[in-house]
């Protein structure tokens, strides 16, 4: 799915007059506060829009999700919680499902079953043991640094850093 987009921005209805206040949003996933620093939104941010509180992802599928919607999907689902060519609220990576689709996608279904085997973090078969179970312990840090400074050599080490959790996310899926 390599597709181009060009980057928009919707201009979000300003509550509070904080520094740090965001004031727009784009279709790649990005935020823009009032002073002008650039930052990517995470997983499940919240934002207060039209005086509710509502998930990112929500708001960018209302305005800059171009696929049909049905009237039972009601949900947005995450095509991938780890992508490697964009960030995890890109449009791209979005789309419009009911409930029991979102269970059923492939990421949904590994966690589920993960959960009826038992395999919890603190009990003796969790799946953070091993040096490459580090991977998305490193994704989150690589991630968390290039939130705080967005430059090219942390962009780097976050692309590298998702590639090596996707890669062991594979291994995983492959060992069932």
């Amino acid at each position: 799915m390599d597709m181009n987009i060009d980057e928009q921005w919707l201009d979000l209805p300003r509550v509070k007059k904080r520094k740090n206040y965001i004031v727009a949003i784009s279709n790649t996933g990005k935020y823009k506060r009032v002073d002008g620093t650039v930052g990517i939104l995470e997983l499940r941010q919240r934002l207060r829009y039209h005086g509710e509180l509502e998930l990112c992802s929500h708001i960018i599928a209302e305005h800059f999700l171009i696929t049909v919607k049905r009237p039972d999907q009601n949900q947005i689902d995450h095509i991938t919680h780890y992508p490697t060519e964009y960030n995890v609220n890109d449009v791209r990576n979005l789309r419009w499902c009911t409930n029991a689709e979102n269970h059923r996608f492939e990421e949904a279904r590994e966690n589920n079953s993960k959960a009826k085997k038992g395999t919890r973090i603190g009990e003796n078969n969790h799946h953070w043991k091993g040096d490459s179970a580090k991977a998305p312990a490193k994704y989150r840090r690589a991630l968390k640094e290039y939130r705080r400074n967005p430059t090219e050599e942390n962009l780097a080490t976050l692309k590298e850093a998702r590639l090596k959790c996707n890669e062991w996310k594979r291994l995983r899926r492959a060992k069932g």
